[in-house]
């Protein structure tokens, strides 16, 4: 865990990409979801 700190700036970038990435696949998945469920009802 004791990492310089020139080094923890880039794991800190990626983590963010990381973690946009998953809130972008979750919202989505959640979108589709949701159209999927109302493209059910309407049929």
């Amino acid at each position: 865990m004791a990492a310089p700190v020139p080094s923890a700036i880039p794991t800190l970038t990626q983590w963010g990409q990381i973690t946009l990435a998953g809130l972008l696949a979750l919202g989505s998945a959640a979108a589709l979801r949701r159209r999927r469920k109302h493209d059910r009802t309407e049929h």
